[in-house]
């Protein structure tokens, strides 16, 4: 029926409706797929997926393979009122999840590399596309 926790929660749901209504059963499965694409458009919402486009947007203008986490931050923070505004600790921890190998830069700071194949994937997975909102100052990049 559902991956993961989802189908934790459902799959006792779906039995007790196969025993007490099975005519209700494709409505069911219905309700689920719903249930499927809201969580992905969710996904695609999340921070993990803000911090992607954010290093995907630093990548493309400066075209360094490596960044600092400050920069990132700064791009996160942008939108954000002061006191919703994310720690570089927080946005670090973050893009180690994400996958990204921590790098010391020649002043000492510290910021992540860039794997183009991961960096593809995570676009791929939260649905990141050259043209997604949010991406002003994209008039003077190539397309």
């Amino acid at each position: 029926i559902a991956r993961g926790r989802l189908n934790e929660i459902l799959f006792p749901l779906y039995q007790s409706l196969l025993m007490v209504g099975p005519e209700r059963k494709n409505e069911f499965i219905d309700i689920v797929k719903r249930i499927q694409k809201n969580k992905e458009n969710e996904d695609g919402m999340s921070l993990d997926a803000e911090i992607v486009k954010a290093i995907d947007d630093e990548y493309r203008e400066s075209k360094n393979k490596q960044f600092l986490t400050q920069v990132i931050s700064k791009r996160l923070n942008e939108i954000r009122s002061e006191n919703e505004k994310i720690s570089d600790r927080a946005v670090s921890n973050r893009i180690k999840r994400l996958g990204f190998d921590k790098t010391r830069f020649k002043n000492g700071r510290m910021g992540f590399r860039i794997n183009d194949e991961r960096l593809g994937s995570l676009k791929n997975k939260y649905k990141i596309t050259r043209d997604s909102e949010g991406s002003e100052g994209s008039e003077g990049s190539e397309g």
